[in-house]
């Protein structure tokens, strides 16, 4: 998904700011520069995520990826739910993402093209002026700065003419090494990152401490003529006072927060041990290193690949044994022996009044058997009923009934299980109790099963480009002809509704061995479990 996308992104720039920031202090105790620093992260920040993305995307999966019979344990039971408002908004995240992103960058567009005009208009009505033989520009609303990429201009306020020479001196120095540094394309390679890119906070910190880097820097060549610091340093909360701040020029006070640690910068005793500082820092920057190329942020940079990612359909596989908590239920595919009712247990009664008034039905029950062969009625649960009646007469018979327990391993366990009974007004009702009609496993000759070839759900193309993976439990009664009785389906368990539609087509065309009691085929309750996984 996009979102996961971007918060990888976000998450490597952080990274590999912070090995940047490492790198910065290990270059500044030993009184390097420190620009080239940030604007090698910068670029490994902004470019590698999209990169990633586009040509170093996961291959294509082979046929297979979307499997039947291979299910975590469910210790709950999972009913189908209608899609809620959240669940929307979760299906529709990444155009949603999307339209935000264009939304904020074009705005931020649009104000960097307000700047642009801004600033041509300054430099057009600004005043030529020569100051110690450089030619400068003095205007009433900017500087001290440097503005333009190809012919670049210093300018400077008109107050700045009445400071002392030496003064002046420092700050048109201060300016000069911007200009001979370029610093003003490196101003904008920030502006065009953070536009493109405004949801990244880790490039705003990256684009943050390049600006900071680069004024540190041109303060360090500034002052290499012995210049005295703290005057410099005076000098710097001067312009910070009555200097105007511009983002997108590189400035001698551009922003007050940062005036502080340029002081300190310059100002700073050398470190008494600048060893040990460096080790630790170069820890640091090595760990963030190590971290922003981890599998876990790599994995969710790199997208599976569009155009190689094609349907494939689900093989036919063995179940895989299931580990179930000590005293939670188990669903029937996950045991042995599934829970049927005892020989000679009886069944509900049909209640008086709808035999009178010749009201037929049918009652889906959902309760736990208990390892003694005991419903348990606290878990009792009426899916589906034809009339109240019919379900208060399977309520007060399953008090009664009695059940040959599930078995896993040779031992009795706790069982989810569904039931269905049929009340008709047969021949023979009026004398026996209803039982079910359709068979749940246990006392079956041969259970119904997937008939061999049979192809199973396709994997949705939009789940598996976006990386999407999870696992739908349905249950189906299948028919005596080997098909699956549509009506009966229910969905027991589903990520998406993508893939329950595709297990809903495929179950439609699927083939089944059905189940047979002394040798008559007869209709099966069945769950089946279908996982979708992108592991080949």
């Amino acid at each position: 998904m996009l979102g996961l996308w971007m918060l990888a992104a976000t998450a490597f720039a952080l990274l590999v700011g912070a090995a940047a920031l490492g790198v910065e202090r290990v270059l500044r105790a030993r009184h390097w520069p420190t620009r080239a620093v940030w604007l090698g992260a910068l670029g490994v920040a902004f470019a590698w995520p999209p990169i990633a993305w586009t040509f170093l995307a996961r291959p294509a999966y082979s046929a297979g990826s979307a499997r039947m019979g291979e299910v975590t344990a469910m210790t709950a039971p999972l009913t189908d739910r209608p899609s809620t408002l959240v669940d929307l908004l979760f299906q529709h995240l990444d155009v949603t993402l999307l339209v935000l992103w264009g939304v904020v960058s074009v705005v931020m567009l649009l104000q960097t093209a307000r700047a642009v005009v801004v600033l041509h208009r300054i430099r057009h009505r600004a005043v030529p002026h020569a100051i110690d033989g450089d030619a400068v520009l003095v205007s009433d609303s900017l500087g001290p700065a440097v503005i333009g990429l190809r012919d670049m201009h210093i300018v400077i306020p008109a107050w700045l003419l009445d400071l002392d020479a030496p003064l002046r001196a420092l700050v048109l120095r201060h300016e000069r090494e911007h200009r001979l540094a370029r610093d003003p394309w490196l101003v904008w390679l920030s502006v065009a990152a953070t536009t493109i890119a405004p949801w990244n906070a880790g490039l705003w910190f990256i684009t943050s401490r390049l600006r900071l880097a680069m004024e540190v820097d041109c303060d360090a060549r500034t002052l290499v003529a012995a210049a005295d610091r703290q005057r410099y340093a005076k000098l710097l909360l001067l312009i910070a006072q009555r200097g105007s701040s511009a983002r997108f020029a590189p400035m001698l006070a551009h922003s007050r927060s940062q005036l502080a640690r340029r002081i300190t910068v310059m100002t700073a005793a050398p470190s008494r041990r600048p060893i040990a500082q460096a080790l630790v820092a170069g820890t640091v920057a090595a760990l963030a290193l190590v971290a922003a190329c981890s599998n876990r942020v790599s994995d969710n940079l790199m997208g599976p690949a569009p155009a190689a990612a094609r349907q494939s359909t689900a093989p036919i596989v063995a179940d895989k044994p299931v580990s179930i908590p000590e005293g939670k239920p188990y669903f029937e595919f996950q045991v042995d022996k599934p829970a049927v009712m005892a020989p000679g247990s009886k069944g509900p009664m049909y209640p008086a009044s709808l035999r009178a008034a010749r009201v037929e039905g049918a009652v889906l029950a959902q309760f736990v058997v208990n390892p003694d062969g005991k419903a348990d009625m606290s878990t009792f649960k009426v899916l589906r009923t034809a009339d109240p009646l019919f379900a208060e007469a399977v309520r007060a018979s399953l008090v009664e009934m009695q059940f040959m327990p599930a078995m896993v391993g040779g031992r009795a366990v706790k069982q989810l299980a569904q039931q269905p009974f049929q009340f008709s007004l047969g021949e023979d009702a009026a004398a026996a109790p209803v039982q079910p009609r359709v068979e749940s496993g246990a006392t079956l000759d041969q259970q119904a099963a997937i008939a061999p070839g049979a192809v199973g759900p396709a994997y949705p193309p939009t789940l598996r480009a976006a990386g999407v993976q999870g696992s739908v439990v349905a249950q189906v009664i299948i028919n005596a002809d080997g098909t699956a009785d549509m009506s009966s389906l229910k969905v027991l368990r589903s990520p998406d509704p993508l893939f329950t539609e595709s297990v809903k087509t495929a179950l439609a065309q699927m083939k089944f061995s059905p189940a047979t009691v002394k040798g008559r085929a007869v209709r099966q309750l069945m769950q089946l479990p279908f996982e979708f996984s992108l592991q080949k």
